[in-house]
């Protein structure tokens, strides 16, 4: 039988394991809020105010740790990053590359620590089974990327780095420039009204006709893709285009099309794998009519580090506020049952 954490106190302490940029923004601000923090394996020595100290008065302190047991010895809950892991296999840590930590690690600490909480961020289905396997209850694991208010404010931060990519790598203003922007959902809705903004003639390419209905209301120009056409109904893409952005985490781009790109069009691919095209129709299109693709995933982390990472920590920090409302709320009914037992 599995146990339960819901009526453990909230953590003081925390150890953070590998990521980006963004988790030494997410160390900063919970050491601000007065927790104490444990660091592995995120590059924290990079920064010059990031050795390991004694805090000043109300903010907690910060460590730097070389192996998973000193971070997480009397921690009381671990932090992973997002994505928690590239492979399956270990935890992202491309800030050190000398720190390895292995999934199965964590769900093995998990397992023989009964109160220890875990956040991670896009956290692998193997990961998550190995651990329930392992006796861990589901309510000590929090995917914080599933919180619907992290997406959008990690959606804002890629549609705005996207846009500046798109402006560092062009050689002319955005005002009257025809760009395509294939997706609208939260990246693609947002990119799609700031380009707007700045003056773009943008079209919205997507499956539904409510998507497209609500992009023309914005100002943009609908497309429709279909399943049927070997472009997908994406043909008109191919004409005066000169920047498109994919947001769809599928092949929607199939050779025909980028064949049929101007020369020199600027693809970004914002999507996660599998991406929007194909690594081969990629290097043709390149060769032959000189497509110019960037693949740009997890924009916020190199972009907006600071502000990616503080979405993050407030999000967890969120978490564990209703973690406790929901402690206090069942020991508050047990005690009125009691009462009138």
């Amino acid at each position: 039988m599995t146990e339960s954490c819901r009526s453990s106190p909230s953590p003081r302490h925390f150890a953070v394991i590998g990521g980006d940029l963004r988790m030494t923004h997410l160390c900063k601000r919970l050491t601000e809020a007065g927790y104490t923090v444990s660091a592995l394996g995120c590059g924290l020595d990079c920064l010059p105010d990031a050795e390991s100290r004694s805090a000043p008065e109300g903010e907690g302190a910060l460590r730097i740790c070389s192996s998973l047991k000193g971070a997480t010895d009397g921690a009381e809950a671990l932090i992973l990053p997002l994505p928690a892991s590239k492979d399956g296999v270990t935890v992202h840590c491309p800030r050190d590359p000398t720190c390895t930590v292995a999934l199965r690690e964590i769900a093995e600490l998990m397992a023989r620590t009964p109160r220890l909480l875990l956040f991670g961020g896009r956290l692998p289905k193997e990961f998550m089974d190995t651990a329930e396997k392992s006796g861990v209850a589901k309510d000590r694991i929090s995917d914080y990327y599933d919180s619907e208010v992290l997406q959008l404010r990690n959606a804002y931060l890629t549609a705005e780095a996207a846009l500046m990519t798109a402006m560092e790598l062009t050689d002319c203003a955005i005002r009257g420039v025809s760009v395509g922007v294939l997706g609208y959902g939260r990246i693609g809705k947002f990119l799609s009204r700031l380009l707007h903004g700045l003056g773009a003639e943008v079209t919205v390419c997507a499956r539904r006709e409510e998507s497209l209905f609500e992009a023309a209301a914005q100002g943009c120009h609908p497309l429709l893709m279909t399943e049927s056409a070997s472009m997908g109904g994406l043909s008109p893409l191919c004409r005066g285009h000169s920047v498109l952005f994919n947001t769809i985490p599928a092949r929607v781009l199939p050779r025909d099309l980028l064949m049929g790109l101007e020369k020199n069009t600027l693809l970004i691919d914002l999507a996660s794998a599998p991406f929007g095209v194909s690594d081969r129709d990629v290097r043709e299109a390149t060769a032959e009519i000189g497509l110019r693709y960037l693949r740009a995933p997890s924009l916020p982390g190199s972009y907006a580090p600071r502000d990616a990472g503080r979405i993050v920590a407030e999000c967890i920090l969120e978490e564990l506020s209703r973690r406790d409302t929901l402690s206090e709320s069942s020991q508050n009914a047990y005690e009125n049952g009691g009462n009138n037992s």
